[in-house]
């Protein structure tokens, strides 16, 4: 047994480490729940992501934001995700009307696409759109 009380440390001996653990902690960032506070107006903003799929340097994500504001507007059946804005990846782009967003190229024209016209009658060149 005189062996086994050997090994035990009074605690002014461990103090040591715990002044040392109290040092070493830093802070976490400015984001540590997801919050977001804009210094210029004092808006502040909540960001989730709750689904994130790996692959090439495509984020192919869904989440959610939540601004807060005035609920006013909300009944009190309302759920509680209500509020919240869904973040999916997206696309867009400008077509034109009359070709859509594939058009077919007969002729050899070196790989660009076809004038279109406008609704004001002019036509836009393949190199303005």
């Amino acid at each position: 047994m005189a062996s086994a009380q050997s090994n035990v440390k009074a605690p002014w001996e461990e103090y040591d480490k715990l002044i040392h653990n109290r040092q070493a902690l830093t802070a976490l960032g400015p984001t540590l729940f997801g919050d977001q506070v804009d210094l210029y107006s004092g808006t502040l903003s909540f960001s989730n992501v709750d689904v994130d799929v790996p692959g090439n340097s495509l984020a192919i994500s869904i989440g959610r934001s939540l601004t807060v504001t005035n609920r006013q507007g909300y009944s009190l059946t309302d759920l509680s995700f209500a509020d919240w804005d869904l973040e999916v990846p997206r696309l867009s782009g400008v077509f034109a009307s009359t070709t859509g967003w594939a058009s077919a190229c007969t002729h050899n024209g070196n790989g660009q696409p076809p004038t279109a016209p406008s609704a004001r009658g002019a036509m836009f060149l393949a190199s303005e759109y």
